[in-house]
C-alpha cells in the first residue's frame, strides 16, 4: 500500500505545481476519463500536452486511482480552467 501511495504523488507530482497560491486567480486541470472526472488544483504553469497525456496514461497504466470505486479507464480530454477572482471593495 506504501508503494501505490508513492506511486500516486509521484505521478500527481508531475503535473501539480508547488504548493504557491495565486491571490487573484485559481487554475484547474480538469482530467477527463471515459469512467469519472478527476480535477488537479494549482497545476504547473506551462503544462505540454505531452506532459498532461504522459501523465494520465500512467494514471491509468498505474490502476492506483480508483474515485467512487471505478478505475481510471481511456483518456477522454484535458481541459485548463482558470478562474479570475475580482474583489470588490466594502465600504
Amino acid at each position: 500500500m506504501k508503494a501505490l501511495k508513492k506511486e500516486r504523488i509521484r505521478l500527481t507530482g508531475q503535473i501539480f505545481r508547488n504548493s504557491q497560491y495565486l491571490r487573484n486567480y485559481q487554475n484547474q486541470l480538469a482530467l477527463i476519463y471515459s469512467t469519472t472526472p478527476e480535477t488537479i488544483t494549482d497545476p504547473k504553469l506551462g503544462l505540454t500536452v505531452d506532459e498532461v497525456n504522459t501523465a494520465m496514461a500512467g494514471m491509468i497504466e498505474q490502476a492506483i486511482f480508483a474515485p467512487d470505486g471505478q478505475l481510471l479507464t481511456a483518456k477522454v480530454k484535458a481541459e485548463l480552467v482558470i478562474t479570475d477572482k475580482s474583489p470588490f471593495s466594502m465600504s
